[in-house]
């Protein structure tokens, strides 16, 4: 049975009854059927550093309208497992579910981490998820030494930058001023 496109969400009562015959018995049945509507779920892409508290944000749609309904159950995936980040955040007539998340080193690592939201399904509304990623930016530090000159004089002045993760340091600008 192909569900028209136009049916309204709802619990549909689906009844079938044989017909008696000389070799048959008459005998019917009932049951039900649910119909929801599909959803999409769009997850945005975070970025942050540790310490930092960043917003997740899901948008959901069905047929490209907000569902203004429902809850959204935000994840992480941290150390080969997805966990649950937080309760469940509502949905908004906008259509839009928002958590917040800080950022620690027990609970992400260093650059690309994948988070995801999924809608959580309901009597109108089917479930749906989205994955994306949280970028936390690397820690790095910079140090100095004191430098002593006489006037006039040319000096270098040496400077050392070490990051968290001991990836190489390219594609990085310093500056330097007096």
């Amino acid at each position: 049975y192909a569900v028209p496109s136009n049916t309204q969400a709802g619990t549909y009562t689906v009844e079938a009854a044989l017909v008696e015959n000389d070799n048959y018995q008459a005998d019917s049945a009932s049951s039900n059927l649910v119909v929801r509507y599909p959803t999409i779920t769009t997850l945005s892409r975070v970025t942050g550093s540790r310490g930092d508290t960043v917003n997740l944000t899901a948008t959901i749609t069905s047929n490209t309208q907000p569902v203004t309904e429902g809850y959204v159950q935000f994840y992480i995936h941290y150390a080969g497992t997805w966990t649950p980040i937080n309760s469940p955040a509502a949905v908004n007539s906008s259509g839009v579910a928002v958590t917040q998340f800080e950022i620690t080193s027990s609970n992400t690592v260093i650059f690309d981490n994948t988070i995801k939201a999924e809608y959580v399904r309901n009597t109108s509304y089917e479930t749906s998820t989205s994955t994306n990623v949280l970028h936390v930016a690397d820690p790095m530090t910079i140090t100095m030494q004191n430098v002593l000159v006489n006037r006039g004089s040319t000096v270098q002045i040496p400077f050392l930058v070490t990051a968290e993760s001991s990836s190489s340091l390219s594609n990085m600008e310093a500056t330097v001023t007096i």
